[in-house]
């Protein structure tokens, strides 16, 4: 546990025996192997049954050769599958649950039955010839059977959430019986996804029940969780001696500035309150939202140099270095959340504002928009192709919540910039300008009009970018591809030589 506080844990460190064992435990063809063990098993039991009636499970008929190897086969499955997790949990924590007290005595017991089959099939008498008298333990190994299928299924779960985390580093504890998609950043921050209360979503995400545990395990009566996933929501409550606040903050956004400012000061406030108090940041996958405040945090206590310094720390952190076979780099990868990075790093400066120090948010100045065009080439051929018959519509939207839609363009004459004129439109704050996909009937029917639901139905989001009033210089903005929301990552739709321009005046 110091190790993961401290920021110590190294990746690129060999794993240990015990670690190994327990990632055995948990992979797809350990836990297929032990499904289809547990087919064999229940088959064995229910073929009778079903021939002869309920009476056969009390019958005593000598086993055959082939019933024979049949448990010999579900013995040495059930001892490895025991065997390594009370390896890799180590003896304290495997017994400290009665599931595994009883799993071990039925599985010690299949393995004798197992050993007196062989003998008896060969013609001799088995040593624990017994236990085939015993009419309870027939009714034992059903009980275990769906005992252990109500433990096997939460694997099967376990490792759906280390499928979707992908090579985000986790938080495993041994010890504790713990792995969540979680992370330490700092010693009194941590980066986690979103803890999932509903029936399906807690099945590959980080179970509620499971964080409220490690959270009152180890900081209990210390912890805030900043609440950065609005569109996620569960029961807060459950945190029983913690505090929960919550942030408004859109999926594949960056946080609004004022959210920014408003969440150093409530960290900071809680920190003061005592020395071993921590905060921990979460929306849906713990990687964008939650990079963008952390960043700002780190900023903010100086353990981050500059902003890029900050981005940089926190992807090393939250990528878990020791898959190899995963080259992908858990950070802030959204433009516009890394460009408000760099809207904090400058307010801060400006401010000489760094903690304990109150941050301020100053006014922010109105700003009137002239032009917002797309400047060619953009939209690759293979990308018009496939949208025929479509046009493009552009919204923007201000801190007000205003959402306009605008003339249309189709999508056709690829080498010529499309452009979209404002009649002096005034904007302040934070400006998310988005352009989206439509049919022609649903572009026409929203021209001029403020985000109408029989539009929204039919548009389909292309990219976009946001940006502050605050931080606006000049009477132009020049935005290439690689720095445009979602165009960035689909080069195969948009051409790299492409970029988005803003025209407008400051006041």
């Amino acid at each position: 546990m110091k190790m993961y506080v401290a920021g110590g844990f190294d990746d690129r460190q060999p794993r240990t025996g015990r670690e190994r064992a327990l990632r055995l435990v948990v992979s797809w063809p350990w836990v297929l192997l032990q499904l289809f063990a547990i087919v064999v098993d229940s088959a064995a039991l229910i073929e009778p049954v079903l021939k002869n009636g309920l009476d056969e499970l009390w019958l005593t008929a000598e086993p055959t050769v082939f019933h024979a190897l049949k448990m010999v086969f579900l013995s040495l499955v059930y001892l490895a599958d025991v065997a390594l997790r009370l390896y890799g949990f180590g003896p304290k924590v495997f017994f400290g649950k009665w599931w595994n007290l009883f799993d071990t005595a039925i599985v010690i017991l299949t393995a004798a039955n197992a050993i007196s089959a062989v003998t008896e099939s060969a013609g001799g008498v088995g040593p624990f010839r017994f236990l085939r008298l015993l009419r309870a333990f027939r009714v034992l190994r059903i009980v275990r059977i769906a005992l252990f299928m109500s433990h096997t299924v939460p694997r099967c779960w376990n490792r759906m959430r280390r499928i979707t985390g992908e090579n985000k580093r986790r938080f495993v504890s041994l010890e504790q019986d713990f792995d969540l998609d979680l992370v330490y950043i700092t010693p009194r921050l941590i980066s986690m996804s979103v803890p999932a209360g509903g029936c399906l979503m807690r099945f590959y995400r980080n179970p509620l029940g499971e964080v409220v545990r490690f959270f009152e395990t180890f900081h209990a009566g210390n912890y805030l969780i900043v609440n950065a996933c609005p569109e996620i929501p569960y029961k807060e409550a459950a945190f029983r001696t913690g505090r929960v606040e919550r942030f408004n903050v859109k999926d594949h956004q960056p946080p609004p500035l004022s959210e920014i400012v408003r969440f150093l000061d409530v960290v900071q406030e809680w920190m003061d309150r005592c020395r071993t108090n921590i905060a921990a940041v979460h929306c849906r996958g713990g990687k964008g939202r939650t990079g963008s405040f952390c960043c700002a945090w780190l900023l903010y206590t100086k353990e981050a140099d500059d902003a890029q310094d900050a981005l940089n720390f926190f992807a090393l952190r939250r990528t878990d270095m020791a898959q190899r076979k995963m080259s992908k780099v858990q950070g802030v990868e959204t433009p516009s959340q890394v460009r408000y990075v760099g809207y904090v790093e400058r307010l801060l400066r400006e401010q000489a504002a760094f903690s304990p120090t109150k941050v301020f948010e100053p006014a922010a100045p109105e700003v009137r928009l002239r032009s917002f065009r797309i400047r060619a080439p953009f939209i690759r051929e293979s990308m018009a192709e496939k949208c025929q018959g479509q046009q493009l519509v552009l919204a923007v939207q201000d801190h007000g919540g205003e959402s306009r839609h605008t003339a249309p363009f189709r999508l056709d004459q690829l080498h010529e910039d499309k452009v979209w004129t404002f009649d002096q439109k005034a904007v302040r704050g934070d400006i998310c300008m988005s352009v989206y996909l439509c049919p022609t009937e649903s572009a026409e029917a929203n021209d001029g009009m403020s985000g109408g639901k029989r539009g929204k139905q039919k548009q389909k989001h292309l990219f976009g970018c946001t940006v502050h009033s605050l931080f606006l210089e000049g009477q132009q903005l020049i935005i290439p591809v690689a720095e445009v929301d979602q165009a960035c990552k689909e080069p195969a739709k948009y051409d790299s030589h492409g970029s988005l321009v803003l025209e407008y005046e400051t006041f």
